[in-house]
This record gives C-alpha cells, sequence and structure tokens, in this order.
C-alpha cells in the first residue's frame, strides 16, 4: 500500500501533449504535478502487504481471483452468501477459514457489519472486486417482472455501490492508495438474452467511471474487468456438446474459450501498483469475441 505525501526530487522533463506535439524546454514540477508515481512492474508478489475483499467468492471466476491474489501475497478476504460454497473454495485452495466470510450483500446492515469488523482487525482495506452476481435466465423487455429486474439490480449493481462505499472508508480518509475492480461484462455493451444483466453491467461501468473520478483524489482507483465467454463451473454445461463448444470458439479469435484464471490475472493487474496511472477504465477479456463479429460475417 502507497500513501500520499513521499518526497520526490525535482527533475525537468520534456512533455508531449495529446496530438504528439513535442513541446521544447517545458519544466514539469513532480513535486507539483502530484508525487503518487509508481515505476513498479507486475511481479509474483505484487500484492504483498494489501488487504483486499472480494465478493462472490464460491463462484467459478470469484474463487480463481482468490487464488491468484492470494498466490500474488495478498490478505484476501473471501465474501459469499452461500458458505457452504465458500467453505469448499476455503478447502480447495487453503484459505484461513476466518479469511472467508457469509455476508448478504444485498443487506445494507450486514455490509455495513462486514466493513466495521473488517477494518477493525486489518485496519486498512487496500482493495475491493465486486465479483458478486446473478443471472436471470432468458428475460426479455416484455418477460422480465418487476420482482426479477429489482433482485438483479439489488445483486449486481447496488451491492456494487454499497461495497465500495463502505469497504473503502479507511482508504478515502487516510490519504494513502487503493483500488476497486467491478466485474462487468461484454453483454453491457452487447444485446442479450438477459435485459436486465445487461442493463446492470452497463450501470457497473457507468458507476466504476463515477468511483474514478469522485474517489480519485482520495487515492483510490477503480477499474472495470469485462469477461466474454469464460468456462466455470456453472457454464460447463452449455460446453458438453462438442459442436456448440467448437461453434463458440470459432467465433473467439485467440481460438479458446476462456478460463476464470484470464479474468484473475487481469484483476490482480488492476489492483497491483504496476497500474496505479490507470482508472475509470474497462479491460475486456474476451479473447477478441466482441471485436470480430462484423469482420466474420464478412469473411464467411
Amino acid at each position: 500500500m502507497k500513501c500520499h505525501g513521499g518526497s520526490l526530487s525535482r527533475r525537468r522533463y520534456h512533455a508531449w501533449s495529446g496530438h504528439d506535439l513535442w513541446l521544447p524546454g517545458r519544466t514539469i514540477d513532480l513535486k507539483k504535478e502530484g508525487d503518487n508515481l509508481s515505476t513498479e512492474t507486475f511481479s509474483p508478489q505484487a500484492l504483498a502487504d494489501k488487504v483486499i475483499v472480494v465478493t462472490g467468492a464460491a463462484g467459478g471466476i470469484g474463487a480463481s481471483i482468490v487464488r491468484t491474489i492470494r498466490d500474488a501475497g495478498a490478505t484476501v478476504i473471501a465474501v459469499d452468501r452461500n458458505m457452504q460454497a465458500l467453505d469448499t473454495v476455503v478447502r480447495s485452495i487453503k484459505l484461513e477459514n476466518e479469511q472467508a466470510l457469509q455476508c448478504d450483500l444485498c443487506d445494507l446492515q450486514q455490509v455495513e457489519a462486514l466493513s466495521d469488523s473488517l477494518h477493525q482487525k486489518y485496519g486498512m482495506i487496500s482493495g475491493v472486486v465486486n465479483n458478486a452476481a446473478i443471472l436471470p435466465e432468458n428475460d426479455s423487455l416484455l418477460s422480465c417482472t418487476d420482482t426479477q429486474w429489482n433482485a438483479v439490480m439489488q445483486v449486481n449493481l447496488q451491492s456494487v455501490l454499497w461495497c465500495s462505499r463502505y469497504l473503502t472508508k479507511g482508504v478515502r480518509t487516510s490519504g494513502c492508495s487503493g483500488s476497486i475492480v467491478n466485474i462487468a461484462s461484454i453483454a453491457a455493451h452487447l444485446p442479450n438474452n438477459s435485459v436486465a444483466y445487461g442493463a446492470s453491467k452497463a450501470a457497473v461501468l457507468a458507476l466504476t467511471r463515477q468511483m474514478a473520478v469522485e474517489w480519485g483524489e482520495c487515492g483510490l482507483r477503480a477499474n472495470a474487468v469485462s469477461p466474454g465467454m469464460i468456462m466455470t463451473p456453472m457454464s460447463a454445461q452449455f460446453y458438453e456438446d462438442k459442436a456448440l463448444h467448437a461453434r463458440r470458439r470459432s467465433m473467439i479469435p485467440s481460438g479458446r474459450i476462456g478460463q476464470p484464471e484470464d479474468i484473475a490475472n487481469a484483476v490482480a493487474f488492476l489492483l497491483s501498483e504496476a497500474s496505479t496511472y490507470m482508472t475509470g477504465q474497462e479491460l475486456t477479456v474476451d479473447g477478441g469475441f466482441s471485436l470480430a463479429s462484423l469482420y466474420r460475417m464478412q469473411t464467411t
């Protein structure tokens, strides 16, 4: 974790404008321009000394994120409302039991209590990964009920705001740096067979940008990762059909279905000091799928 207020010697730099126009002789005083600079690269222990909360930790992507950032040196707090499934994750990756916590993120009192207990125990939470989400089956504009819509928005959107607001309060008031990573989806950009899910993920992207702007001066960065087609225990049944698997794979320029580790690696990068000049951004991790539809149509 890095705090603001450190010292840097003054250096003289020539600067480039956004249109690559050379501005000779311009002096940049790093003390005035801001001293929260990083020259770090991503390393095997890039997240050492960081306390990071991961929601939706019992799912395929969530469990992979927990494992990856734990292996990168972080103290990970795995949160899920399904404690039985979370216990399985704890055993599989040998996580300490006290680092696996049950919480219904749709209950504000539970979120506040989680935040209070973690701040009391660890003093500071330097990273939050908002991964918890639900995906209803085939809800169209006409068939999606108010109950379905509200349930999706509560889990996929409201919990992102609540967890970000309460779990990062220590960072925002301390002058230290922190990172929020919200798991969105390519469905935020592409119409799909779940109107509520796509709308909720589009809203997550908007919320991510708002966090980046409002909380940037507090030392907080906020970015999003949008997965494409990822092979998880939940989606594995769709790939049992070899013809379907091959057809989906053929739509992806990278030539394969994504794995949870692909998402976890992107998340780990955004949590690390190697990405300190990135905020308000969306990393699309889909093997090029969302870029390829027009090209595929024109060449097949």
